[in-house]
């Protein structure tokens, strides 16, 4: 993660904790951009968000993504420790 990117998850996180949810989501969606969709934080934080909205379905969205990060995580680690 870069120095911008962890601004921006501490910023969003920021946001968030002082209930200001429009701005948490603005930046968590451009911590998004910035990792290709790639923040299991900025995914997961966005899906409880929108579910507390009743988007259930952009819920699910979210928390898929998280699913797919967590498992290709586990590959690379998984294969990481084979080749050692």
């Amino acid at each position: 993660m870069t120095k911008e990117q962890e601004e921006l998850l501490k910023s969003a996180n920021d946001a968030l904790t002082n209930q200001m949810v429009s701005k948490a989501k603005e930046l968590y969606n451009l911590l998004l951009v910035s990792t290709n969709g790639k923040s299991f934080v900025a995914n997961y934080n966005l899906g409880l968000i929108v579910e507390a909205e009743y988007n259930y379905k952009k819920a699910l969205e979210y928390f898929h993504t998280c699913e797919n990060i967590i498992t290709d995580y586990s590959k690379v680690s998984f294969l990481s420790a084979s080749i050692n």
